[in-house]
């Protein structure tokens, strides 16, 4: 029956064909070519439903800002120590092709002290191709020194005028500002490859430190604090290929690592009298160029709810450069070798296991393994003290560790709202050349989290944690006896106690997060004990934000911790003096955002930040003497202003004011000349009210 039908929709089918053949058009005139298209409407052919993979999107802002602070201290909030005008340049570009392939570039502050860069090439499941780069300053002070650095090389002025003490040296007067920085520029290249089944990736880093940083230098009695020169670079390789299979995971990953120090040594004049001899100079030896491997490999099998992990990895470090002289203040005596062939090895195995039995119940399983194995040789080195006096020979001994842990964990949900999870742990540790030749720990910890209400979420957690060893015997190092009660905290008995409470609750717009901890760590097994004995600490955080309009957000942070601890000492192994640290921190923040005004154009935020930070030490032997107290106390202002002049431009000024102060009882007003056999770096400690004034323009499309 349908066959008639067929018949003709074949025939209008084949004079469809015929008239829109080329022949047709030739013969007939009335292709494509030769229609009237001026009445049609092209607009109506849009697919309003169709979605391009094609797009450009960018913004790039122009900064330049300015601050007053005399202190370069202020540099570590800021980005930049510049006391004068800083421009830097900020951006992000991400451009996407119609097959995929993505194009990303950012910037932040390129220009201050603190920037960095990204640019990055990826196909998503095929390949990724990346430049990164990072730079990052760390300020401490600004001191005085007489010394001039170059080529690891401290030298004093030629016209300097030695003396016995520090009282008597007039070139004090004369002497140098310095800045205890250290600035780091970190570049990166990378790529990955991604295939059927297979992933793969490669890593190469670069790594340079510049500045100087705080140390100090000594002949015979007398010493002098330095800015010891930092110029140095590592370099990373990383490289990994995984593989991947129904229920199985691979891989294997590798890194070399290179270390290198453009100081060899770091020499210095003395700026006293030659005590003894022709002692004008000493030296002191700085990190050795050294390398490092290793090679890893793990695998993964999981089936339904089961997962187990192996992990093997091995490593070398070693280094064999030139050993310095045992002095240069006299004849040296002879070293054994030329340069020590130093080698260290590190085994580490991992093993995990999960599991769920059920929905309600979680298991799990881990045993970690480590052994680091010193395979330096021994020789017999001259010992020479503040490179001027000969206290005769001593073996370079050693030093091995062994750790294995094994760990236990489960977790039951007895509701969508309620768990409860516990593990416990036990740590072997096995040393060589300490007081002690093994120390165990078990340690067993439970968390109970729930919903008590819809809008109230809490979280309970303790843990209990002891520690314990073997006899303290005699030192191979020393090989002297050890005062059974003289324990070197990482060593000794101990036993932890510690507890913490997390809420979080939403009260409509509200919003508040708060924690408690507390915790003892006693250290005390007997009363004769010397060295640290109790440690106490208590904490708490609260955390909150709440919209006080549709345009105005309020966020507040308040937090508080205690801290004592308490140490005996003595020379005749039974205790005599005792001190007692009590250390208190306070950090509080307030910040507000106001948006959507001048007809949605401006934006207004303001951040206020408040931290303090004390220690007191009261040391007792018969009598009570307090020793001055170190403290650290910040008040910054951050606030912001961003107008949006259109839908591709904006302005945006910010204002940071911040007042700083710190106070060491050991430095605090301290001169140079301050102790006589000692030549300080002057008052480091930091007390300063900067403002910076930063104006940018961002243009975006």
């Amino acid at each position: 029956m349908n066959t008639p039908i067929t018949v003709r929709l074949t025939l209008v089918s084949l004079a469809i064909a015929a008239a829109l053949s080329p022949i047709a058009y030739a013969q007939g005139g009335y292709g494509l070519k030769d229609a009237n298209r001026s009445a049609v409407k092209k607009e109506a052919w849009v697919c309003k439903g169709c979605t391009s993979n094609i797009e450009n999107k960018g913004v790039v802002t122009l900064g330049i800002a300015t601050q007053d602070g005399d202190d370069s201290h202020i540099g570590n909030t800021t980005g930049t120590d510049s006391d004068g005008g800083a421009v830097s340049v900020s951006g992000n570009l991400r451009q996407r092709k119609e097959d995929g392939t993505r194009l990303d570039a950012q910037a932040h502050k390129l220009g201050f002290d603190d920037g960095s860069a990204s640019l990055t090439l990826r196909s998503p499941g095929h390949y990724q191709i990346y430049l990164n780069y990072q730079a990052l300053t760390r300020f401490d002070a600004e001191g005085l020194t007489p010394y001039l650095s170059a080529g690891g090389q401290l030298s004093l002025p030629d016209d300097w005028q030695s003396a016995g003490t520090t009282a008597g040296m007039t070139g004090l007067a004369n002497s140098n500002p310095v800045k205890l920085e250290k600035k780091r520029q970190r570049f990166e290249l990378g790529g990955e490859v991604s295939g059927d089944g297979f992933d793969s990736a490669m890593n190469f880093r670069h790594e340079t430190r510049e500045g100087a940083q705080r140390s100090s230098v000594n002949l015979l009695t007398n010493a002098a604090m330095v800015a010891k020169p930092i110029d140095d670079s590592t370099d990373t390789l990383d490289a990994s290929v995984s593989f991947r299979r129904d229920g199985f995971l691979g891989a294997i990953n590798g890194q070399v690592s290179k270390y290198s120090n453009q100081y060899q040594k770091l020499a210095f004049d003395n700026a006293f009298y030659p005590t003894f001899g022709a002692a004008y100079g000493g030296q002191m030896a700085v990190d050795p160029d050294n390398q490092a491997f290793s090679l890893g490999s793990s695998l993964q099998f999981f089936e339904g709810r089961q997962q187990a992990l192996m992990h093997l990895r091995f490593a070398r470090m070693s280094q064999d450069e030139a050993l310095l002289d045992a002095t240069v203040t006299g004849p040296s005596p002879q070293l054994p070798i030329a340069a020590v062939d130093n080698q260290v090895d590190v085994m580490e195995l991992g093993l995990r296991y999960s599991n769920r039995p059920t929905r309600e119940l979680s298991l799990k399983a881990s045993y970690d393994f480590r052994d680091r194995d010193n395979k330096t040789p021994e020789y017999l080195f001259p010992q020479v003290v503040t490179d001027s006096i000969y206290r005769g020979d001593a073996w370079n001994k050693p030093y091995d560790r062994t750790r294995q842990q094994l760990a236990l964990g489960a977790q039951y949900r007895f509701s969508r709202s309620w768990d409860l999870s516990s593990d416990y742990s036990y740590e072997h540790n096995s040393y060589n050349l300490l007081s002690r030749d093994s120390v165990f720990e078990h340690r067993i910890d439970a968390a109970l989290r729930g919903q008590i209400l819809p809008n109230w979420q809490i979280r309970l957690i303790g843990e209990a944690a002891d520690r314990r060893g073997g006899n303290y015997e005699a030192s191979d190092y020393t090989e002297r006896a050890n005062q059974s009660a003289m324990r070197q905290y990482f060593l000794a008995d101990r036993d932890k106690r510690e507890i913490k409470l997390m809420t979080d609750h939403s009260f409509d717009a509200l919003s508040l997060q708060f924690n408690l901890h507390t915790g003892n760590e006693d250290y005390s097994d007997n009363d004769n004990s010397l060295g640290l004995s109790e440690v106490r600490y208590t904490g708490f955080g609260l955390n909150g934000s709440y919209p006080i309009a549709d345009n105005i957000h309020l966020n507040a942070f308040v937090g508080k911790d205690w801290r004592d601890s308490e140490q005996a000492g003595s020379s005749t192994g039974v205790s005599r003096w005792f001190a007692e640290n009590r250390d208190e921190n306070t950090s509080v923040s307030l910040g507000i955002k106001w948006d959507k005004l001048w007809d949605d154009k401006l934006t207004l935020g303001s951040d206020y930040l408040y931290s303090d930070g004390s220690s007191d030490t009261e040391v007792s032997q018969g009598l009570q003497s307090l020793y001055g107290p170190y403290s650290a106390t910040r008040h910054t202002l951050k606030s912001w202003a961003d107008y949006r002049l259109n839908e591709s431009m904006s302005l945006r000024f910010d204002w940071i004011y911040e007042d700083y102060r710190d106070m060491d009882w050991a430095n605090d007003n301290l001169a140079m000349d301050a102790i006589p056999n000692v030549i300080l770096l002057g008052d480091l400690s930091h007390d300063y009210q900067a403002h910076y004034f930063g104006f940018s323009f961002s243009y975006q499309w």
